[in-house]
């Protein structure tokens, strides 16, 4: 039995459904539906209706769904954060998806930002987990009701790759600004960014080097500069202007070689 006609059939435009009554009249069987009882179906005129019905019932549901779709971008375009799935991992979600809001967790912010100035300093995402772990930091997962399994450096990446740390929440092609939810600031988000390109490349490279200025120095445009490895035993410093992507233009400056190894 089935509660609505259009939920005979998993396919929202129902294609398959002709086919699918017939193959049910074919074995015997009888269907049911709330509301109506059996359908006889060796009735040609009662099997057209109930497909007519399907298909009306299909095409509303499909309205439904865009205007939610629209109601959901015009609440982005107002400057509104739209909820779609869990909040991201500093953020605790309050209302219903009609009065949404997000509100900075203080803990987990205060964890985001310990991650962030380690990253930032030079230690690895793999260890960056390890400390996590050690003081029983809860996964995403965990908060969400999955089972606890740890964190990966991977989990570690993510959290910090998402602008929601600087108060960007992304919608489709569209970013809902709310500096009243900033966890860290642009200048240290862009150095995350660029301390993770470094990670990244130095694996790549099976390289381990250490930069004692990493985030400690600054560029003339007044940015924090990482370290990365030049040619054959160099290392160098750069601007993070460059590895920020579309959040900042680069700002032009030169790189600066370093001398203690």
């Amino acid at each position: 039995g089935f509660d609505r006609v259009d939920r005979i059939s998993r396919d929202r435009y129902l294609a398959e459904l002709p086919a699918l009554l017939r193959d049910i009249d074919a074995a015997g069987l009888e269907l049911h539906v709330v509301g109506k009882g059996a359908i006889p179906l060796g009735d040609p005129l009662q099997a057209f209706m109930l497909i007519a019905e399907g298909y009306a019932a299909a095409q509303a549901n499909i309205e439904r769904t865009k205007a939610s779709a629209r109601g959901r971008r015009a609440k982005a375009t107002s400057g509104r954060i739209v909820g779609n799935g869990h909040p991201p991992y500093a953020f605790d979600r309050e209302g219903d998806r009609r009065e949404l809001v997000y509100r900075v967790n203080p803990d987990r912010a205060a964890l985001v930002a310990e991650v962030a100035r380690r990253i930032i300093a030079g230690e690895s995402r793999e260890s960056c987990a390890r400390w996590l772990d050690s003081i029983g930091a809860p996964t995403p997962g965990a908060l969400w009701g999955r089972e606890a399994r740890g964190w990966y450096s991977r989990t570690v990446v993510k959290v910090l790759r998402n602008p929601a740390l600087i108060g960007r929440f992304r919608y489709g092609d569209l970013i809902v600004v709310d500096d009243a939810l900033r966890v860290i600031d642009v200048e240290t988000f862009e150095a995350i960014q660029a301390a993770l390109a470094d990670h990244r490349r130095d694996s790549q490279r099976n390289r381990k080097a250490e930069y004692l200025l990493s985030g400690r120095l600054f560029c003339g445009c007044g940015r924090r500069m990482v370290g990365r490895p030049g040619g054959p035993g160099s290392r160098w410093y750069y601007c993070t202007s460059r590895t920020a992507g579309r959040h900042v233009e680069s700002c032009g400056e030169g790189y600066v070689l370093s001398l203690i190894h």
